[in-house]
This record gives C-alpha cells, sequence and structure tokens, in this order.
C-alpha cells in the first residue's frame, strides 16, 4: 500500500474531484471486469474513509456506518486514492506518477472487510451486489488512468505476491500433486529463505550423489491441533554441500495462527502431500479422525525419495522417486509469475525478502547464521515470523 497519509490535500479541486468520483463511479456500473481475488487487509483504510467522509461530506464515523448507500461513497473513496494517492518512493524514483493496479486491490480487499465487519447488514449489501460493484469499480478505474498491475521489476517478493501467483497455479494446474508440490517449494523459500538448489538437485552429479531435499529431512513430524502440524525441516545449504563442507539449517515449522494466512501454511501442505503418495501408514488415518496430538511416521521404504519430484513432460503428474531439478523449479515459477505480470521473477526473489525482514527482526549476524553464511561451528537459536508463521532456526555445522 502506498505510505502516503496526506492524499485528501493532494486534491487540488475538491467539487472537480467529487464530480470526476461520481463520473467514475456512474461508468464503471457498466464496465465488464474478469474475476480477480482478494488480496491482504489493512486496518488503516477504516481511519481513511471515516477522514473522507467527515471532511467531503461532514458524515461522522457513527452515522457512515449505517448507510444504506455506503457503497457509493467507497466507489468514490476508491477513486479519489486511486487518481491522487501518491505511490511507493522506488515507484515515484523510477518516474511513476500512480500506485499499481495491485495496491488498488488491496484497498478494495480491506472496504470488503470493512463493510462486512462494521455495517450491520454489510453481509447482505455485499452478497446482493456490492462486492461485484467494487470489483468492476477498481477495473475500470485501472483502464481509466492506465495503472501498472504490478510493481514491473521484483527484487523480492512478500505476502502479496505469493498469493497471486498461489492463486493462478491453482486455478491453471490439473494435476492436484503436481500443484501441491510447486506450492510447497515456493512456500519453503518464501518461509525459511533457503535456495531452490537446497531442495531440487542442481546437477546430474548432485541427483546421483543424493544432494536434494528427501523425505527423510523431515524429522519430526508432530500433529498439535485440528489441521494443525509441528515440521523439523533440514535443510542442507547448497554452497560447499556437494564438496562436504557445507552446513544444515534446522527449521521447525509451525502453523499459521491467523485463518486468512492458511494459504501460506506450509505445514499442512506437506502433510497433504505425504497423503496424496501414500507414504503414511494406513493407522495414521484414524489417528488424525481421533483429533489427538501424535507422532506422524512416514513409511521407512520412503525416506529417501526426494521431497519435490520431477513432473511428467506434458502428461501432468509427478516421477516419484526422482528429484526435480532446481533450474525446472526456476522455470516454472517464471512462468507463472511472468503469467501474473511480474518481470525477471526469480525464486531467489523469496530469499531476498527472507533476508531483509531477518535483517529488520535480528540484525545482521543472526541474519547471516539463519541464511547459512556463517562459516565454523557456530550454533544459534532464533526466533522468526514471516507473514505470521513461526519458525525455529538452529545452524549447525555438518
Amino acid at each position: 500500500m502506498s505510505s502516503s497519509r496526506n492524499w485528501l490535500g493532494n486534491i487540488a479541486d475538491k467539487p472537480a474531484a467529487l464530480r470526476w468520483a461520481a463520473e467514475a463511479s456512474e461508468k464503471s456500473s457498466t464496465f465488464s471486469t474478469v474475476s480477480e481475488s482478494l488480496q491482504l487487509r489493512r486496518a488503516n483504510v477504516k481511519r481513511w474513509i471515516e477522514e473522507f467522509v467527515k471532511e467531503m461530506y461532514d458524515i461522522t464515523a457513527d452515522d457512515f456506518w449505517t448507510m444504506e448507500d455506503i457503497g457509493l461513497y467507497f466507489e468514490r473513496f476508491l477513486s479519489l486514492r486511486a487518481k491522487y494517492a501518491n505511490p511507493s518512493t522506488q515507484r515515484r524514483r523510477n518516474g511513476h506518477q500512480r500506485i499499481t493496479y495491485s495496491t488498488l486491490r488491496q484497498w478494495k480487499d480491506v472496504v470488503v472487510y470493512l463493510i462486512y465487519k462494521f455495517h450491520p447488514k454489510g453481509a447482505m449489501l455485499l452478497s446482493q451486489g456490492l462486492f461485484a460493484r467494487l470489483y468492476q469499480h477498481i477495473t475500470f478505474l485501472q483502464r481509466e488512468l492506465e495503472m501498472d498491475r504490478h510493481l514491473p521489476l521484483q527484487e523480492g517478493f512478500g505476502r502479496l505476491e505469493l498469493r497471486i501467483l498461489t492463486e493462478r497455479l491453482y486455478a491453471q494446474a490439473t494435476d492436484p500433486l503436481w500443484a501441491n508440490q510447486t506450492d510447497i517449494t515456493w512456500k519453503l523459500c518464501f518461509v525459511t529463505g533457503c535456495r531452490p538448489g537446497s531442495i531440487g538437485a542442481t546437477y546430474a552429479s548432485s541427483e546421483s550423489n543424493g544432494f536434494y531435499m528427501k523425505i527423510r529431512d523431515l524429522h519430526q513430524i508432530t500433529r498439535v491441533g485440528y489441521m494443525q502440524w509441528n515440521i523439523q525441516l533440514h535443510i542442507n545449504v547448497l554452497k560447499g554441500y556437494s564438496i562436504g563442507e557445507g552446513k544444515r539449517i534446522v527449521v521447525m515449522l509451525r502453523p499459521v495462527t491467523s485463518p486468512m494466512n492458511v494459504v501460506f501454511d506450509v505445514t499442512l501442505l506437506i502433510v497433504m502431500n505425504l497423503f496424496m503418495r501414500g507414504m503414511l501408514y494406513h493407522s495414521t488415518w484414524q489417528a488424525v479422525c481421533d483429533d489427538e496430538t501424535f507422532q506422524l511416521n512416514v513409511r521407512p521404504e520412503y525416506k529417501n525419495h526426494p521431497l519435490i519430484c520431477k513432473g511428467k513432460n506434458g502428461q501432468g503428474g509427478v516421477v516419484e522417486g526422482e528429484p526435480m531439478r532446481s533450474s525446472a523449479m526456476q522455470e516454472i515459477f517464471a512462468r507463472f509469475a511472468g503469467q501474473c505480470g511480474f518481470k525477471d521473477a526469480r525464486l531467489y526473489n523469496f530469499r531476498r525478502d527472507f533476508a531483509a525482514d531477518m535483517m529488520d527482526a535480528f540484525g545482521e549476524e543472526e541474519t547471516q547464521q539463519a541464511m547459512g553464511h556463517t562459516p565454523g561451528e557456530v550454533l544459534v537459536s532464533l526466533m522468526h515470523v514471516s507473514t505470521y508463521l513461526l519458525c525455529s532456526f538452529y545452524a549447525k555445522a555438518e
């Protein structure tokens, strides 16, 4: 979202601006759009909309949240923010004058949430057409203002970008297991900051020597609640690992705590993967149904199988027992990212984003340790919160 907080002051001619917002709302009512999905919700939009209706229409917040025609004011609010809000500092440096359509979509999603939560008839209004109106309106604004759909270059990838990619993946994939393992790859890169080469085989020699992530690297899988799992994952840092001088990072993956972040729950994805591949005992189903804490055991004959398998060329599905190459992982990611409008996207972008989050939260030393950059027999324990996922990292020399 834009960091601008004084967007109302950027409206040079308020009567003219209001007329434009009203015209944009009217035109968008006949505009045809394709389906888009919800993104992040930001609580400060509530304050912005309340400031907007107070300054423009002298309507108090209490009165506003009970209005039957609340959608009309939200359409005008979105119109004016789209036209007058300042883009991010990075976009301004690159000469852009507008926010991106992705940002506008975030605001729309927050609007939907606010209407549902704070209006006494919010659910009814949304179901009777207001949700469709808002979607129609922001798509019209994107065309009207010629807004970029996404940031053109991605140095890092965060929650918003990963949501978009995940939706595209499941909308297009024809094989559920292939989609699942692709999703796992992306989420592991995002949550742990690991390199693709730590998951897949980088070279033919890497494959023959077993230098890729295996089922046995899932050392402990513990059920802690309904559809909630803790997983101790061992990540072999490829840099130097192939010559016996690498480092192993032990990551405690934990379930998400907020339902709106379930899309990022890599632990649930991994357990689903094991079920789909038939790697669990039949008694596992009963243990799951008993709704108790227990240790999930993988059948021993599958321990050396790769976590991420090679895909079947042009046929859908995966080749069980054969690891996917890290180059194939990169190609798949780049293809879906390109379809979503992201240019020059690489899986490594997740690692950059992870490093930036770590630096902000813990500083340089612990960031280097969690990313496997520090040499020697260093033992480190730290906590990292990424998109409401709580992970414990233990880095140690092999």
